[in-house]
């Protein structure tokens, strides 16, 4: 644009005389820079520094240009005015100021100079605060050093209006920010303007007294990592525990399967018992049970009719009380068989005439024998008593 020559000639002609055709001319081309180029506004001013053209507003709130526009006259090059805020309410910006001399043929006298304002919130901080992946805490912030602290130059996202308002002192070294002033690159962790816990990452920019910070906070940026963490003990562990699970799984299995088998068998045994005890209420003789201390245990039917005993009267009562026997002939009670068995261990029978004496006083002629119930180390566990009624023999 320096070297443009229509814009140098109009910007000659507009100083020469500011005829109403010469501003005419001057702000179409002004105007076609500020929608190519997205500037906020262009100014023109005389080697004095005195604003002649403004294309949006006269251009007295722009003043952060004066010490830039020397040098850009002393160098013959354009000078980029630091980043800054013209006055409060206004939006920070940045002005580039493009100086105009007389044709080449001449001595170079300078004719003014166009400076073109750049507004941050427009082309800088949109391009700052992008991020390629969604994320609720991370952003990039641009800092420099400022007497003895640290000042943000853009927009935060987690506090308003911060951009060349917000400083910290140098005295926060655990500070990314501070960290960028003082030398550090690369990767830190550290507390940010919040207070947060960060990862970030610091570059310095080029021909520049500016730093760029990129950061996120360290709960979000290491809850990936911790995740995996995670899964790998998990995962770990669950290796470590196989052996331990396989060995659970083999042992319920071979308890479930010795359950089934002592089901089976308990089940068999029951049967087993129930099909004896059938077997002996079906018998046609009287049959009764005792344990080794001779205490009835069970009654059959037949027996239940003789002693006048029901089985569940008789079970737990001394074989005496419910079938006392006493000879026919002597009236005398005769030695329980009962007894003889345990201290014979051998089977033993009554003697003849003996009559055993019901419980409503009833007396049966019968016959009968005893024998020993022994386990299956031999050891006698209880007795069973058989004997007949021989009422009908007599």
């Amino acid at each position: 644009m320096q070297q443009h020559p229509f814009l140098s000639g109009s910007v000659a002609h507009f100083l020469a005389a500011a005829t109403a055709d010469a501003r005419a001319d001057l702000r179409a081309r002004f105007q076609s820079l500020a929608i190519q180029h997205n500037y906020d506004n262009i100014l023109l001013v005389d080697p004095g520094g005195a604003v002649r053209f403004s294309l949006h507003d006269p251009g007295q709130r722009h003043r952060g240009y004066a010490a830039a526009l020397a040098a850009a006259f002393a160098d013959g090059t354009p000078v980029f005015t630091p980043l800054h805020i013209e006055a409060p309410g206004l939006p920070p910006h940045i002005s580039v100021i493009a100086p105009l001399f007389t044709p080449s043929g001449a001595a170079r006298e300078p004719l003014g100079a166009v400076v073109f304002v750049c507004n941050a919130d427009q082309f800088l901080y949109p391009l700052i605060q992008a991020w390629p992946v969604s994320s609720d805490t991370a952003e990039t912030v641009l800092v420099r050093r400022d007497g003895d602290g640290v000042l943000y130059l853009n927009d935060l996202r987690h506090r308003e209006h911060a951009a060349l308002r917000l400083r910290l002192p140098l005295t926060r070294m655990d500070s990314p920010a501070v960290m960028a002033v003082q030398g550090r690159r690369g990767f830190v962790t550290g507390t940010d303007y919040r207070g947060m816990r960060v990862a970030a990452v610091i570059l310095p920019l080029e021909d520049s007294p500016w730093f760029m910070v990129a950061k996120l906070d360290a709960a979000e940026a290491f809850a990936a990592w911790r995740f995996r963490s995670l899964a790998l003990l998990a995962l770990y562990l669950g290796v470590l525990a196989l052996p331990g699970m396989g060995g659970i799984v083999w042992w319920q299995h071979r308890k479930k399967v010795r359950q089934e088998a002592l089901y089976r068998s308990e089940t068999a045994r029951r049967a087993s018992m129930e099909r004896y005890r059938v077997t002996l209420q079906s018998i046609g003789d009287a049959v009764i049970a005792t344990d080794a201390q001779g205490m009835v245990e069970f009654l059959n039917p037949v027996a239940a009719v003789l002693t006048g005993w029901s089985e569940v009267e008789a079970r737990g009562r001394s074989l005496a009380d419910i079938s006392p026997i006493v000879s026919e002939k002597t009236r005398q009670p005769v030695e329980n068989p009962v007894a003889r068995v345990l201290r014979e261990g051998a089977i033993v029978g009554l003697a003849n005439h003996t009559l055993l004496v019901a419980r409503d006083g009833t007396e049966w002629p019968i016959a009968d024998s005893g024998a020993p119930i022994r386990d299956a180390d031999g050891e006698i566990t209880g007795v069973v008593l058989v004997f007949r009624d021989q009422s009908a023999e007599r």
